[in-house]
């Protein structure tokens, strides 16, 4: 009966582990920058019905603007800043999802970015694609990219909504340059980056880097780009992931939940039955008390006489966690079917109730009067 119970024990341990951490890794951020220092400025150009040069005369007045408010280090304009579900997404059939931006060339120092190989592009350029290390790797698998042409669809800058975008036809880029990855769309690593185009300017957004208190640049910001008579908003990059990333965390909180039910489930029968059968042999433990037995002798014979059963339990249920495992790794994103550290810690905490539900009513058994024990029924 202990090692059945042992068993199953195990195995709700170990596939409750893989499961929260299958749900972590499938919701959870894969966040690569600093954006706890970063603030986006939505200037509402594409309100006003403005001709090309004067919005781009509007972008480059409230970029200096901004630059001499205090705290501020870097200003850079974005069609999508992070988190805020604007992108332009590459997913054709038998490609991989990658996700594009058009942005300044200062966009990188802003984003801190740093370059891995190639060059970045400057405001001059518009044919050319800077990849992160992720779009490079799915793309080519290892090859060098640089000087590579990339075929994707011919983005329009109507629709920027994810999911939504508008394409026409296809456009032909040359890739000159890598970038670390940003993680910054939550649920995807693979980026690009074209630069800026004059018919982007009404929907451009401005990102601004800080350098201090983040709410007061952010309030000093918005008053910067309202003196050139817009009627700007400001918002933090955190703010904007922690919004993205609500529903994710809910759900990851009712996995996990569910998960630490069926722990705590696991853990009472561990201890129930091993707690159970120990009391009742108290009677036994009194003969033994009066006999002349020590308690570390005791406590040593019990031991070892549930060791083979505990033992046996734990194999059985490691086994059967990674038979169906293996099955469920095909079928729920980021679970592993050897996931070592759920086997450790799944491990850890049988070891670590089995020894404890010995020990309670052991102890208990030893502190009894032997003649008590022996008139126990």
């Amino acid at each position: 009966m202990i090692g059945v119970q042992v068993a199953a024990s195990c195995f709700l341990l170990i596939l409750g582990g893989q499961l929260a951490r299958s749900v972590q890794a499938r919701f959870a951020p894969d966040v690569r920058f600093d954006y706890r220092n970063l603030i986006v400025i939505d200037l509402q150009l594409h309100a006003q019905n403005v001709a090309a040069p004067v919005t781009r005369q509007s972008v480059d007045d409230v970029e200096a603007q901004l630059r001499q408010v205090p705290g501020i280090a870097n200003v850079a304009a974005t069609l999508s800043p992070p988190f805020s579900g604007r992108a332009f997404i590459d997913a054709r059939p038998g490609f991989p999802r990658i996700s594009y931006n058009r942005v300044e060339p200062t966009y990188f120092s802003v984003m801190d970015l740093p370059l891995v190989r190639g060059r970045l592009f400057d405001s001059s350029e518009q044919d050319v694609v800077v990849l992160s290390e992720a779009a490079a790797r799915q793309l080519w698998n290892g090859e060098d990219p640089l000087g590579k042409m990339l075929e994707m669809p011919g983005f329009s800058s109507d629709s920027i909504d994810i999911g939504r975008s508008h394409v026409s036809g296809t456009e032909r880029r040359r890739v000159i340059g890598i970038v670390k990855d940003s993680g910054s769309t939550v649920s995807m690593i693979a980026e690009g980056y074209m630069p800026l185009k004059d018919g982007d300017l009404p929907r451009t957004l401005l990102l601004a880097r800080v350098q201090g208190n983040v709410a007061e640049a952010a309030s000093a910001a918005r008053k910067a780009a309202s003196l050139s008579g817009l009627h700007p908003s400001t918002w933090l990059v955190e703010t904007a992931l922690e919004q993205s990333t609500a529903r994710q965390r809910f759900v990851a909180q009712i996995v996990g939940s569910l998960g630490g039910a069926a722990t705590l489930l696991a853990v009472l029968g561990i201890f129930g039955v091993i707690a159970f059968t120990v009391a009742q042999r108290t009677r036994e433990l009194g003969v033994r008390i009066a006999l002349g037995a020590r308690p570390h002798h005791v406590l040593g014979a019990l031991l070892s006489e549930y060791a083979a059963a505990l033992l046996a339990g734990a194999i059985a249920g490691t086994a059967l966690a990674a038979a169906v495992g293996r099955p469920l790794q095909n079928q729920i994103f980021g679970l592993q079917a050897l996931d070592p550290i759920a086997y450790i810690v799944a491990l850890a905490v049988f070891g670590t109730v089995s020894l404890v539900a010995v020990l309670i009513p052991a102890r208990h058994a030893l502190q009894i009067d032997p003649a008590s024990a022996l008139r126990w029924e």
